[in-house]
């Protein structure tokens, strides 16, 4: 048995989003190759390649693969934080094409945020990574849930009592 994951009536992304996802890539690549040289050249091919070959979320999340692996513990945060500038560009850019960017670009964020302080607010709490690991499962799940109800609901696939 095999599953199809192409959509016939989709249309292709826009070329403004393409440019904003390889531009977000060579930003990372170009931030990570300050701190380890050329190394970096594997930001490039990993996200780039996903890029090609399946989706902007499964390169976003190869780069921040490839980031852990790459950036030396001891590293400069800033190297760190404009690499996960240009990879959020990479997560975004299909944003560009959406009826209404402005409102999904924020939703995102906050979303992201919320998640993120989460993990940073448990970690620094406890000091226990297995502790801030399992609060990030569980803020993404009630956050995927959460999601998951109110689509529903606007939608109108929930039945009324």
């Amino acid at each position: 048995m095999s599953v199809s994951t192409d959509e016939p009536n989709a249309a292709p992304a826009s070329r403004l989003a393409r440019a904003l996802a390889v531009f977000g890539t060579l930003v990372a690549t170009l931030a990570v190759g300050v701190a380890i040289g050329p190394l970096a050249v594997l930001v490039i091919v990993a996200v780039g390649g996903t890029l090609l070959f399946a989706s902007t979320t499964a390169a976003f999340a190869l780069g921040q693969v490839v980031l852990v692996a790459l950036v030396p513990p001891g590293g400069a945060l800033a190297i760190l934080v404009i690499a996960e500038i240009g990879l959020l560009g990479v997560l975004c850019s299909p944003a560009v094409d959406h009826h209404d960017p402005g409102r999904l670009l924020v939703a995102s964020l906050l979303a992201g945020l919320a998640v993120g302080a989460t993990g940073w607010l448990t970690l620094r709490s406890s000091q226990a990574v297995w502790l801030a690991a399992g609060a990030l499962v569980v803020a993404t799940a009630f956050l995927a849930y959460g999601i998951h109800r109110y689509e529903r609901v606007t939608l109108g696939l929930v039945e009324t009592a």
